[in-house]
């Protein structure tokens, strides 16, 4: 199967928006019973409520991360990313959970999210970034996945997200559709980081690269281009650990649309161990900063 035909049968369920930051257009003049969208304003669907103002950031006061990451097949990472991506060497694939509590825009209430993030850079004619590249997120809560979906193209999609699990000897995590496993991971072996690891570790925060497409009915895209959206992290505290995961070998009967990017994942087979952990801390998420790369 060529790279375009991969590509599209592991993003065919990701149906993100236009981010507001990007947003042209705007009705100049409007009919009586039609209100006007002002470029100064950010919108979702329904519009015809109204927009509203931007702010610089969104903020999550507790985070929870837990990450595996590994040396994967560099045809099998090559084949998830759409040109102009490029994958460096070794490929770089990380599996990962997040569990967000104080989250501003959400009230102070929280959603769990997992993921799986290629490292990639791009390589355009005007931006060259080097970063993350969305492969999947799985995320328990329909706010923020309409949110990343319209602003970021996040290839945000629902599954049963539990807490995770604090283990003796470490945390495992898991997501599940109808009852049906489809990702899960466990850390061990965990030992504590210093000051300065933490440190370091805040400061390697790298742009988190998407794919925005907005199809068409009839087939095709109504419009189809690459994102890059950054963050800040703090970390108070974290531990290194020894990490393994597993993409679950499901049928489309039980998981239905997600069957095909598990599909595709499962071929991101590890090569190497290259690092696990555990960090708690916060972060801010610069969503209405998110930039169209071309």
């Amino acid at each position: 199967m060529k790279r375009r035909e991969l590509f599209a049968l592991a993003t065919g369920l990701a149906t993100p928006a236009q981010p507001a930051a990007t947003q042209v257009g705007f009705p100049a003049t409007t009919g009586k019973n039609r209100p006007a969208l002002h470029a100064d304003l950010i919108y979702t669907m329904p519009t015809h409520f109204g927009g509203r103002k931007a702010v610089p950031a969104y903020y999550y006061g507790d985070v929870l991360t837990l990450f595996v990451s590994y040396a994967s097949d560099a045809d099998a990472v090559a084949a998830l990313l759409p040109e102009p991506f490029e994958s460096p060497d070794p490929p770089v694939v990380t599996v990962y959970y997040q569990r967000y509590r104080q989250v501003d825009f959400l009230a102070g209430r929280g959603y769990n999210v997992l993921g799986v993030n290629l490292a990639a850079a791009f390589r355009g004619r005007r931006d060259h970034v080097a970063g993350e590249y969305a492969a999947m997120l799985w995320e328990n809560n329909s706010i923020p996945i309409l949110g990343g979906r319209e602003f970021l193209g996040a290839p945000k999609v629902y599954a049963d997200i539990p807490d995770p699990l604090k283990e003796t000897a470490g945390w495992s995590f898991h997501c599940s559709l109808y009852g049906h496993r489809m990702v899960e991971g466990r850390l061990t072996d965990l030992k504590a980081l210093e000051g300065g690891q933490l440190r370091k570790a805040a400061e390697a925060t790298k742009p988190w690269m998407c794919w925005k497409l907005i199809p068409n009915a009839s087939g095709g895209a109504d419009l189809s281009y690459p994102t890059a959206v950054t963050s800040r992290c703090q970390y108070t505290r974290g531990w290194s650990a020894v990490g393994t995961h597993r993409f679950c070998d499901t049928t489309w009967e039980a998981v239905l649309e997600h069957h095909k990017p598990l599909e595709c994942l499962r071929t991101l087979i590890r090569k190497a161990p290259l690092a696990a952990g555990a960090l708690e801390g916060s972060m801010e998420l610069h969503v209405h900063a998110c930039q169209k790369l071309e």
